[in-house]
């Protein structure tokens, strides 16, 4: 070609580049391949044909044999900050691998590149092309690769040199310390022989080796200073010889149990004769060995054992005398029982006439009577009222001392109303209000006395108000867990005048009050319920209750463990 000013030849750009040296790829901005240079062709074995128009990486995909292939994606963004910051990008060598054409086997071959991306504007100013320019430095990276591995083999013999000079090093080391482990073996067997030796001289208990033969082997001096026989004696003769022909066939089972089953024995006793002719009992202890021998342990209590006879005779004769008193005391406890009874209903009857009659010359003959001698009838009358409930009281506290009825398993609230039932009067007299909490607990108890148990609480608990108002009772469970077993029982609560430190145990006791005659009661109330509390393995107590008043608890023994701490509603 001529250009009209100058008439020089004008180049053929299109031929410079494809023969250009250089390996090239022109793209567009979508990544199409539009021109491509000889030696580009050649370092990727394509053809012009074969790739111009083409996407780039539908060309030139990763090896899909190489699961840690990333050149698609490394050449994706370096193209792609060309196209974002329209300047060339150099890229970090690349491992990316070619595809051999078909009629060279076909499949992929290792490649290593060094490649740069540059743009090239257009008229508009943006980017109308990246020229993409690669070198081929496969040989170079394989050289350095392979140096690399002469250099790790000569440093991995260097190693191994210095690890077999070390392990020569330590294998003397090794020698050297099993030397000395062994030396300082032999002294610690030479001493623990000497240990042993000296053990045995020194033992106060009889040691003994025995072999399967029936011979002793050896003997402690425990053994010629209990039994009175030299060593050469004992050894001399089967120990079967010394032992007391009633325990013979028992030692022998004894003896073959233990070889047969290797089985140790940790107590065995039979006798054995001392040298004067008398025996001697002595406990066994002993260890099978694989051998046949066995290492014993024998200890000498026939002093024991005759005072285990001043104690046995003593015991049995104790029991004999227990169980005699035992039946007395039932014999008594019936008599007294029935003493009880008849007393208590013999002078009840009395009382009763006495209060009778009493009441009848108050009604009959009051206007005769001056206000002193009317005081004097009301006394009367009240005094035998006293009595009767007194007997009343005494009689069911000695039932309650001495109750042998069965318990049964009874929900708490039962126990409640019942014992509300036998005080309705009372309630009903007083005014009081009582509220009883809904979740009681089932309890194992006897049922009468509980309920009388109770009921004496919860009348207790009538008689005490604050200013004149009407009793406020309140009836709740008792819980008291920890991590084992706790108690169980119910809990009556008043608004009462509360009852002072000093009286909280005194009033438990029979005929004990901590007020005076002018609260009704003849101190035996609460006595009976703590008898009934002991009879069931539970406890009786007083306690202050937060706002004033009392809190009267009654347990009836333990209770499972599905809840911990101390519970109170």
């Amino acid at each position: 070609m001529t250009t009209p000013a100058s008439g020089l030849v004008q180049p053929d750009f299109r031929a410079l580049f494809e023969s250009a040296p250089g390996a090239y790829l022109v793209l567009t901005p979508a990544f199409l391949i539009t021109a491509v240079s000889d030696g580009y062709l050649r370092a990727t074995m394509t053809t012009r044909e074969g790739i111009v128009g083409r996407y780039l990486f539908d060309v030139f995909p990763d090896n899909p044999d190489d699961p840690a292939a990333t050149g698609v994606s490394n050449l994706c963004a370096s193209l792609n900050r060309v196209l974002q910051h329209r300047m060339p990008d150099t890229m970090a060598v690349q491992k990316y691998d070619i595809r051999r054409p078909d009629s060279e086997g076909g499949g992929f071959e290792e490649h290593y590149w060094s490649p740069v991306n540059s743009p090239v504007f257009g008229t508009n100013g943006e980017v109308a092309y990246i020229i993409h320019r690669v070198e081929d430095v496969t040989e170079f990276v394989r050289l350095k690769q392979a140096g690399h591995e002469q250099q790790k083999i000569t440093e991995e013999l260097r190693t191994r040199t210095g690890e077999m000079e070390a392990e020569i090093i330590r294998r003397a080391q090794e020698i050297q310390a099993v030397n000395s482990r062994l030396r300082a073996e032999l002294d610690a067997r030479r001493q623990a022989q000497q240990e042993v030796d000296r053990f045995f001289t020194l033992s106060l208990d009889m040691l003994c080796i025995a072999s399967k033969d029936g011979y002793f082997k050896r003997v402690s001096p425990a053994f010629t200073e209990t039994l009175g026989w030299s060593t050469e004696d004992l050894l001399a003769r089967p120990f079967l010889d010394f032992v007391h022909p009633d325990d013979r066939a028992d030692t022998v089972r004894e003896i073959e149990r233990q070889t047969a089953a290797g089985e140790q024995v940790l107590e065995f006793h039979n006798r054995y004769q001392h040298k004067d002719g008398s025996w001697r009992v002595l406990s066994w202890k002993s260890t099978p060995q694989p051998d046949g021998r066995m290492y014993a342990i024998a200890r000498d209590i026939t002093d024991r054992t005759r005072a285990e006879e001043a104690l046995r005779r003593a015991h049995d004769e104790l029991e004999r005398r227990v169980q005699e008193r035992t039946v007395e005391l039932q014999h008594k406890n019936r008599d007294l029982e029935t003493l009880l009874y008849v007393t208590s209903h013999d002078l009840r009857e009395p009382l009763r006439a006495i209060e009778n009659f009493s009441r009848l010359v108050y009604d009959r003959y009051a206007e005769r009577l001056d206000d002193k001698g009317k005081d004097f009838l009301r006394r009367v009358v009240r005094g035998a009222q006293r009595m009767d409930r007194l007997m009343t009281d005494l009689l069911a506290l000695s039932r309650a001392q001495r109750m042998e009825q069965p318990a049964e398993e009874i929900d708490g609230a039962s126990l409640v109303q019942e014992a509300l039932r036998q005080l309705e009067a009372k309630i009903r007299e007083t005014g009081a209000r009582v509220r009883v909490a809904t979740d009681l607990p089932r309890l194992r108890v006897n049922k009468t006395w509980a309920t009388q148990g109770l009921s004496n609480l919860i009348a207790n608990a009538l008689k005490f108000t604050r200013d004149g108002q009407p009793p406020e009772v309140e009836v709740a469970p008792y819980y008291s867990l920890g991590a084992g077993c706790g108690e169980v029982g119910l809990m009556v609560r008043d608004r009462g005048p509360g009852v002072a430190p000093e009286h909280a145990e005194r009033i438990f006791q029979l005929f004990q009050r901590a007020v005076g005659r002018e609260v009704e009661g003849t101190g035996a109330g609460l006595a009976i319920v703590r008898q009934v509390a002991e009879r069931h393995g539970g406890r009786a107590w007083v306690q202050p209750r937060e706002g004033g008043g009392a809190e009267f608890i009654l347990t009836f023994g333990q209770a499972g463990c599905e809840t911990g701490g101390d519970r109170r509603d």
